[in-house]
């Protein structure tokens, strides 16, 4: 017999927390590419995955998605997110214009974001027909006073 009365809720990750956090990709289904999956309405999206790195969530998983075709505006919002991605697992603030910034903004493929070390803020999403879960509402960037407090702890 297997007796499930006692297994507790999952406690969600407070909203607003701040964490450092390791994004990787999980596998995709798309003959175009290994980490692209298809969607119900026939775009194409990354499937992303946030594991806390340390403090009191170490080890918690924050899921995210990420769209690369389809509808216009997550498109577009992706794209400002992978820049996000970006400047704040190489330390670059968003106001920075240099070559080498610009540079460091560029990816050859996908994979390139796998595996990357960020800071994120952790919101809460009400739950419709499931119950609430966490989102990252958004990665925080260089030019932040807690980017450089918290990017700088060792692992």
């Amino acid at each position: 017999m297997f007796d499930f009365n006692n297994v507790q809720e999952a406690k969600l990750i407070p909203a607003n927390t701040v964490a450092r956090a390791r994004f990787t990709l999980k596998p995709g289904d798309s003959p175009e590419n290994p980490y692209l999956k298809m969607s119900r309405n026939g775009g194409t999206y990354l499937d992303g995955e946030f594991t806390i790195l340390d403090g009191e969530y170490a080890k918690r998983k924050v899921f995210h998605k990420i769209g690369i075709s389809g509808n216009e505006t997550w498109v577009e919002i992706s794209q400002r997110f992978i820049k996000n991605l970006l400047e704040s697992s190489r330390g670059i603030s968003r106001f920075d214009k240099s070559p080498e910034s610009e540079k460091y903004r560029q990816i050859e493929n996908w994979s390139d974001l796998d595996g990357l070390d960020v800071l994120i803020k952790i919101g809460i999403e009400e739950g419709k027909e499931f119950p609430d879960k966490n989102k990252v509402l958004g990665v925080i960037t260089a030019e932040s006073p807690l980017y450089k407090q918290m990017m700088e702890l060792p692992y």
